[in-house]
């Protein structure tokens, strides 16, 4: 993620504070980035040069007009030719929001589904070990054979067979 697309979300969550309103614009921010990065002919239209910025503006105006704070981030987004950064500026304003918020985003790696109890049972547990809320977000990769892995932050605990595996080879060669 480019530091410009954590400046300017920085900068948008600061107005959103002060208007209590951090969740709604998170999610009227989200709406925007995935419009956005699915047309990407918008991206085109607002890398062009030879398109006015009149043109421009009246776009995000008509587009956005349900969505007054986001609709006037846009425009700036705009005049300063950062709207392709939407998307990198949407996923830091989400971690602000959730550190804000006390909750840590978790990444629980799976070699079957699991069932919604053993979901809520990992989540809890890891809360608690934690400290803190948890965001989980569960995958399924048969490649570890067994077992699950956990990242937070810059950590990654690995109880899959293949990483047990893995650590045993290390400690043989």
């Amino acid at each position: 993620m480019e530091r410009i697309a954590y400046d300017y979300a920085a900068a948008l969550f600061s107005v959103a504070s002060e208007k209590q309103a951090q969740a709604a614009t998170f999610d009227e921010l989200a709406a925007a980035a995935e419009i956005l990065s699915a047309e990407k002919r918008l991206i085109v239209f607002f890398r062009n040069p030879s398109i006015p910025v009149k043109e421009k503006n009246a776009l995000i105006e008509r587009s956005f007009a349900s969505m007054p704070l986001v609709k006037s981030f846009l425009l700036l987004a705009a005049r300063r030719k950062v709207i392709p950064l939407a998307g990198d500026i949407a996923a830091a304003y989400k971690i602000m929001l959730d550190n804000s918020l006390g909750r840590e985003p978790v990444t629980i790696t799976s070699a079957v589904e699991l069932n919604n109890d053993k979901r809520r049972q990992l989540a809890a547990g890891l809360a608690k070990k934690l400290g803190t809320g948890v965001l989980p977000e569960f995958k399924v990769d048969p490649g570890i054979m067994a077992g699950i892995v956990i990242r937070y932050r810059d950590k990654i605990i690995d109880g899959s067979i293949k990483g047990r595996y893995a650590a045993l080879k290390r400690s043989l060669v």
